[in-house]
């Protein structure tokens, strides 16, 4: 089996150039952008090649090919012979679903295999550790060039990505970057990836010859031939009547390595070496395998790399180019399409070519002496647990810049061009949608809804009332900070309302205050500043490392890692969260949540039926949640009746009519002051809320219907045992259903509304607030009240409110004390109610 180098993708535009026609042609055809391997059973047959060159692009080509002579000729003589470094940063983007097994040893191979074709004038190094993606959506895009480079890049090295490719995209790299400018079609977007510093191979099988072959075009070095396909195959450039260069200007390149005699029958007498091919002299015009009559079949190259005599292709002067001139090689250049086995030669020229690259391109961009200087790892917050495919992105005062995302066990390699930067990280989300896709500062996949509420249960609501009320002070930053949910630098009751809506699926996967769960800050701030992170970490610094782009001094290696905070999670289970598997972040999954029996009973359709929640075991129990799924195709829920707990109202501790129209949820925390972990003891068969439905459909068996919920919220039990976190134990629950009034005309509708009905804004505000609310029935009177954290009504307002949208400005609230308010307002037998933050 024979494998070949071959390109792939592009179309040709006009390249507007004027050029003397005695005169020696300097026309520089297009850079050949998509080069690859291909395998076939019995022969390797290249790709055409097509490739879109705009006319800026082809202007400033043609320049550079006047400065390379100048280049060459103008060389002391005493140039040092000491070999040209390039430092090389592998990434491998693999995934749960299976990748490339690419280890240490396969980029040693690569190192070395660069080296014997380079050496002795240039060398190559590997420039920090593996950076591994393990992400089977970014594995599985087509359309990664677009944004790979938010997720894994530095300017300084070779960039080499690995990654398999579903629809046959071939290996590529770009030439130097003046090739690169607006305007190049091959980069889509608003110029966010004008990056030309990258080699993109598709498994680790192209790390030997097909890597030298797209390390040559890196390095400014083009193919060894380019012929179009008839009738457009022209010897020279083609120009119209405005001497603008023509689409198809591209020709066979002339055999001939000087120019004829003018007595000379043949009738190209000009050589066109730098106008064709790879516009070097010490190649030979050189053939590719096509499907026209223009043909270069790879059998005619026989064992020992020799051609035999069905090589018959032929220049425009009628000369066969095999043999090729005395002294040049067909067939054994990098970088040809011949056999792979064949390939093991790079031109005096080609080198000369390159070296010109590195001095004026590459070289000045490299930064091989910082290697290695952005190596760490992400972890959960203060612990050794890595946190993979989490994106930080560093920013210096210049354009220099390094993006990394962590791998399975949290660890990145990277370049830190300088001391002084700025960081932004983002968590890579389980959804398949890009959040920010235009911001390469920003972009990360999406969020689930199990992301958000991971390690996020009513226990949670249960800590953070008790440090506010004193009882049980946060003892560590992290937990203030996670703590801190709406972002404001401080921790209140707000708060605990706001996580409340995100528990109860109010808010589901889109959680208003924050861009993703999770907080990241860099490590060496809790290590250095341990004091003032455990008692203030609002105020440590300013402030200023809680936010993205925050700029700093990097700290000595070893510290200049990322701790994870998980937003709402302040007693850290993250960890050993029995949520939904959240695949494949899931760590550990105990099995202490509780369990639920339903009956097995016929409902008729139209059927009113009050289930009555029950507890079976008796328990003290310092805080519950509970999700129970009840298909919105066969139940219209009608009615919500709490027990008796104290702040456990309808209002404010269940969520239905949301989202997700299959889900009932509820919470309960015991908001108190109770010293130590104060609960309440439930007694063995109470009802801790009973749910009035309608059967909208006939039910054959409830219990078929009614089930917990725990893909949507997990229902857990915590009862005291001594520490913060309390124990999770797993209940038995039990639904009773018993008869409802037929005659009854409950409807959601005359309920109370779903939390965020009413709204107010601003909110948090310190003297007014604007309250909004949509009212479906005839304009009346309705009250309006103002109702603190103890139930103490401490404002009551009559207004009128009318058919539609409504909006009362309420101005005179700047004498309340500052804290946390109920607003509700009562229309009838219908209530509104939201929360509003006084400062």
């Amino acid at each position: 089996m024979e494998k070949v180098f071959s390109c792939s993708n592009s179309l040709i535009t006009n390249i507007s150039l004027l050029f003397g026609v005695q005169s020696k042609l300097r026309q520089l055809f297009a850079f050949f952008l998509f080069c690859g391997m291909t395998i076939n059973s019995n022969y390797a047959q290249s790709i055409q090649c097509d490739v879109e060159v705009p006319t800026i692009v082809g202007q400033e080509l043609l320049a550079k090919q006047a400065l390379i002579e100048e280049f060459l000729q103008n060389r002391p003589e005493n140039e040092s012979t000491a070999p040209q470094v390039v430092p090389v940063r592998f990434t491998i983007i693999a995934g749960p679903g299976g990748g490339e097994n690419f280890t240490q040893a396969g980029a040693d191979f690569a190192i070395q295999s660069l080296n014997q074709a380079f050496a002795p004038s240039i060398i190559f190094e590997q420039c920090g550790e593996i950076n591994s993606i393990w992400d089977d959506r970014i594995k599985s895009s087509d359309e990664v060039d677009n944004f790979i480079t938010s997720f894994s890049y530095t300017s300084g090295a070779l960039e080499v990505y690995i990654k398999p490719t579903p629809n046959g995209v071939l290996p590529y790299a770009p030439i130097p970057d003046q090739s690169y400018k607006e305007g190049n079609p091959n980069w889509q977007g608003s110029g966010l990836y004008k990056h030309t510093n990258f080699i993109r191979l598709i498994s680790s099988a192209d790390l030997g010859k097909t890597f030298i072959h797209e390390t040559g075009h890196h390095l400014g070095l083009l193919h060894t031939f380019w012929a179009a396909a008839p009738p457009n195959d022209h010897p020279y450039p083609q120009v119209d009547p405005n001497n603008a260069i023509l689409p198809t200007w591209w020709g066979k390149e002339l055999v001939i390595r000087e120019p004829l005699l003018l007595g000379d029958p043949r009738p190209h007498k000009v050589t066109n070496f730098d106008a064709s091919g790879d516009l070097i002299k010490d190649t030979p015009a050189d053939c590719r395998g096509t499907a026209t009559s223009i043909t270069c079949p790879l059998s005619a190259q026989i064992a020992g790399c020799q051609f035999n005599a069905t090589l018959t292709f032929k220049d425009h002067n009628n000369d066969l180019i095999n043999p090729p001139v005395a002294g040049y090689s067909l067939g054994k250049n990098y970088m040809s399409y011949w056999n792979q086995s064949c390939l093991t030669k790079f031109t005096t020229g080609q080198r000369e070519r390159m070296n010109f690259f590195f001095q004026t391109e590459r070289g000045p961009k490299y930064r091989l002496n910082r290697c290695g200087t952005f190596t760490d790892r992400v972890e959960f917050e203060g612990s050794s647990v890595g946190l993979h495919n989490v994106s930080v992105r560093i920013r210096h005062t210049n354009s220099e810049k390094c993006n990394v995302t962590s791998g399975r066990l949290g660890d990145y390699s990277g370049i830190l061009h300088f001391d002084q930067l700025s960081s932004t990280t983002y968590h890579n989300g389980l959804k398949s949608t890009l959040a920010f896709a235009n911001d390469p500062l920003k972009v990360h996949y999406q969020h689930t809804r199990c992301e958000w509420i991971r390690g996020v249960t009513s226990a949670d609501l249960l800590f953070i009332s008790r440090h506010i009320l004193g009882v049980q002070p946060f003892t560590n930053g992290y937990q203030m900070i996670a703590a801190d949910v709406n972002k404001s630098g401080s921790i209140t009751t707000f708060d605990i309302h706001e996580l409340r809506k995100l528990i109860l699926g109010i808010y589901n996967d889109n959680f208003p205050w924050q861009e993703q769960p999770w907080r990241f800050i860099p490590e060496f701030v809790p290590q250095n500043y341990s004091g003032s992170f455990n008692t203030n970490p609002f105020s440590l610094l300013g402030g200023g490392y809680l936010e993205q782009g925050w700029s700093y001094t990097a700290p000595a290696l070893g510290k200049r890692g990322f701790d994870g905070i998980k937003v709402g999670d302040v007693n850290s289970t993250w960890l050993t969260d029995p949520t939904p598997p959240c695949s494949p972040e899931q760590i550990v999954t105990p099995g202490d949540d509780a369990s639920l029996q339903v009956p097995n009973i016929y409902i008729h359709k139209d059927e009113i039926v009050t289930l009555k929640i029950k507890l079976q075991q008796s328990k003290s129990i310092s805080a519950f949640q509970i999700g129970l799924k009840l298909p919105s195709s066969h139940f219209e829920i009608l009615d919500i009746s709490p027990s008796a707990f104290p702040d456990y109202t309808k209002t404010d501790n269940f969520g239905y009519n949301i989202t997700e129209g299959d889900a009932l949820t509820s919470l309960w925390y015991n908001n108190s002051s109770t010293p130590g972990n104060g609960s309440i003891l439930v007694a063995g068969n109470s009802t801790l809320f009973s749910i009035t439905v309608k059967a909208t459909e006939s039910i054959n068996n409830l219990s078929e219907y009614v089930t917990l919920y725990k893909d949507f919220l997990p229902s857990l039990f915590y009862v005291p045992d001594g520490s913060l976190n309390g124990s999770v134990v797993a209940l038995n629950l039990e639904v009773d259903p018993q008869s409802g009034d037929r005659s009854s005309n409950f409807s959601k509708k005359a309920d109370t509304q779903p939390m965020n009905q009413l709204q107010c804004d601003p909110n948090p505000t310190d003297n007014w607030t604007n309250i909004s609310v949509n009212y479906e029935e005839i304009s009346t009177t309705a009250i309006l009240e103002f109702i603190d954290v103890h139930g103490k009504t401490v404002k009551t307002q009559s207004v009128l409110v009318n058919t539609g949208f409504n909006q009362f400005r309420i101005g005179d609230i700047g004498d309340l004390p500052s804290g946390m308010y109920h607003v509700s307002l009562k229309v009838g037998n219908k209530i509104y109610t939201d929360k509003l933050l006084k400062n």
